[in-house]
């Protein structure tokens, strides 16, 4: 995607929660999805690049990505709800549950092998 293209793409893109100087809740005013702009400085290209091709149910979209200079812009599916990370400090869930979301995290981790 050429500069100008990207320029014309982010045009209808509107943040709507700033999070930090690296991550944003974008919306979508075309069809009005919502998207997480992050800024990464360590990543790995051909990761986002197989996500962008390839999609799994059990993984965020990836948009679109471009390098900024020494960074990566990535536009990522926004996902509702808790983040894993939390649940399992939390300790909330109970054992029928951890094994579903096991299974899915799973199944996600087989998808890149």
């Amino acid at each position: 995607m050429s500069d100008l293209q990207r320029e014309c793409y982010e045009s209808f893109l509107k943040e709507v929660y700033h999070y930090s100087d690296k991550r944003s809740l974008m919306l979508d005013e075309t069809d009005n999805s919502l998207w997480q702009k992050k800024t990464l400085s360590n990543y790995q290209i051909k990761v986002y690049e197989f996500l962008k091709n390839n999609q799994h149910q059990y993984i965020a979209k990836i948009r679109d990505y471009y390098q900024k200079g020494d960074e990566l812009v990535v536009y990522e599916e926004n996902v509702n709800g808790q983040r894993l990370s939390d649940l399992i400090v939390e300790n909330s869930l109970d054992e029928e549950t951890k094994l579903k979301i096991y299974k899915e995290v799973l199944e996600a981790v087989s998808f890149f092998t």
